[in-house]
């Protein structure tokens, strides 16, 4: 996934040349490109300023380290066991400085990630649903409306 770079000579319709005829022929158009920095220069800026945001919620290292926690705890792995284990693994390839520095990394954005996230549940999420539940106590019970019971997602 990515740019890369395609150089096109020409675009056009094209014919056999016992079928070719002056009028029927279109001509051949030029196409521009754009490169990886333009595309950042003409983005919009609410996408700007949402892309960068997003990485925060939507890292492709963050779910594959959730995956992999996931496995090591059903192989009977604490957190913090699986933690020792990503510094002693990192320890042997790039050296033990590297990595406790790198582990630390890995758990402060990883603990950033779950504050912003159980924030924006609490701010945003959880007021939406409270006014969700008041509008359709209101329709039920003041109003005397009948309203849809959504089905439970629980067995």
């Amino acid at each position: 996934p990515g740019f890369f770079d395609l150089h096109v000579a020409r675009i056009g319709f094209y014919c056999d040349e016992a079928s070719k005829k002056d009028e029927d022929m279109v001509t051949s158009i030029s196409v521009d490109t754009l490169s990886k920095e333009e595309v950042k220069k003409k983005r919009p800026v609410l996408l700007k300023i949402l892309l960068p945001i997003s990485k925060l919620f939507f890292s492709e290292k963050a779910n594959r380290r959730k995956s992999a926690m996931g496995i090591l705890k059903k192989r009977g792995m604490s957190r913090l066991g699986a933690v020792r284990w990503g510094i002693k693994s990192r320890g042997k390839s790039y050296g033990i400085l590297t990595g406790v520095a790198s582990a630390a990394a890995i758990i402060a954005i990883d603990s950033f990630r779950t504050v912003l996230r159980t924030a924006l549940k609490i701010c945003l999420f959880y007021p939406f649903v409270v006014v969700g539940r008041a509008i359709k106590l209101f329709k039920k019970y003041i109003l005397r409306m009948k309203v849809k019971e959504m089905p439970q997602m629980t067995e």
